[in-house]
């Protein structure tokens, strides 16, 4: 298996040639990006690649976490999820008891009449006081985001799902 940085080297090498096999668990590929593209660059952030009608198009790079290469594939996979940590778990739990509480029951529906934000500063400062802020559901740290349906967290460091999967060539 090669690196992120190996990947960027051999973009940048002009030897590289990209066939888009799999998108989103589909092998339906769009017209505009069937067949085999060439590699002309790399960036920090992502590979660029000529389309078929000879236009640059990138393909953005996640964290080198995500990113699987080899001399005949790469493969991008979205950030997965895992159970919550015990420091997560604990922190959720806390914060399950202080929504329980009477005074944050009326407060929180204070909020819903007045169009108010009071409990929604104090779930803020609760889960930030903790280096947790992501466990809000509404915004994401350091490649983490909580899901509330699956009470799970997306992380970074777990490949979920395939979403993109390229055949490579060097030439």
């Amino acid at each position: 298996m090669k690196t992120l940085s190996d990947l960027k080297k051999d973009a940048k090498s002009g030897r590289m040639t990209a066939e888009l096999v799999l998108r989103y668990g589909d092998t339906n590929i769009p017209e505009l990006q069937r067949g085999k593209r060439r590699v002309i660059n790399s960036n920090t952030v992502s590979i660029t690649m000529l389309t078929n009608n000879g236009k640059e198009s990138s393909l953005p790079l996640p964290f080198a976490s995500l990113v699987e290469y080899d001399e005949n594939k790469l493969t991008i996979y979205a950030p997965g999820l895992r159970e919550l940590n015990e420091e997560e778990a604990k922190a959720m739990e806390e914060w399950k008891t202080i929504t329980a509480t009477k005074e944050y029951q009326k407060q929180a529906q204070t909020d819903a009449y007045t169009d108010g934000s009071s409990t929604y500063y104090q779930e803020r400062a609760f889960f930030s006081n903790r280096g947790l802020l992501y466990l809000m559901g509404c915004h994401s740290e350091n490649g983490l985001h909580y899901e509330s349906r699956e009470n799970k967290v997306r992380d970074k460091a777990v490949k979920g799902e395939i979403q993109l999967q390229y055949n490579i060539y060097m030439n």
